[in-house]
């Protein structure tokens, strides 16, 4: 049977294949004609989560990662046939039919999609590994860290670069590559051109969550 990380790529194709065959550039995804493409094969609706209402920034709305859309009721997205087109062309991957049914965000409280681009993440140890990197957003801090959303998280992990995202309320929120189960601060920056890209932070590397010494999830990026 596939990995989890084998199964994401192939998906990941499957979705950028499907755009070709419509005679969409995949590349232009986030293009109303884009938009209207990824509505048609998304295999899963949303039902109760709204995690990526909190976890990602809106800047129609001038939000930042962590709080809470105002925008969010009982129901879901109170405004969802006028939503943002930022919000338009988001889709998890587990909606998007690429994750095993029980390991939605609204389960392990942890969103999975990927670094757009991932040219954005500049790290020594990502030489030969796939030009493919899944973001993993948390829903609270250590929310990645622990339980199942760590045993995947692990998993994939082993074959494909992994970047953990914890949304605090502010802007550009705190992340950590994950390669092989080991985890690596890093550090945002703004060259010349205004894009941010994420660095290595300081040459650290924090140990694994299963090897805190606490026996707790290990808190990366935590200055000691």
């Amino acid at each position: 049977m596939p990995s989890y990380a084998e199964r994401l790529i192939h998906h990941a194709r499957a979705v950028s294949k499907s755009f070709v065959e419509s005679g969409i550039d995949p590349r232009d995804s986030k293009t109303p004609a884009g938009i209207a493409h990824l509505e048609k094969i998304i295999p899963r609706e949303c039902g109760d989560c709204t995690l990526c209402c909190s976890v990602y920034a809106i800047a129609a709305f001038d939000k930042p990662p962590g709080p809470a859309c105002s925008e969010v009721c009982s129901t879901g997205c109170s405004i969802y046939e006028v939503r943002p087109d930022e919000c338009k062309w988001y889709w998890c991957l587990w909606s998007m039919g690429a994750m095993d049914i029980d390991d939605s965000p609204l389960a392990l409280n942890v969103a999975f999609d990927f670094e757009q681009p991932v040219q954005t993440i500049v790290h020594p140890h990502l030489v030969g590994w796939p030009s493919v990197i899944i973001r993993i957003s948390e829903g609270s801090p250590g929310a990645a860290r622990s339980g199942r959303a760590w045993e995947v998280v692990k998993e994939l992990s082993m074959q494909i670069g992994c970047t953990i995202v914890t949304p605090r309320g502010v802007d550009p929120p705190e992340k950590v590559l994950v390669l092989r189960g080991e985890l690596f601060p890093l550090e945002p920056y703004e060259p010349a051109l205004g894009v941010r890209i994420y660095r290595p932070r300081g040459g650290r590397h924090e140990t694994r969550p299963d090897e805190d010494t606490d026996g707790g999830p290990a808190e990366a990026g935590q200055e000691g």
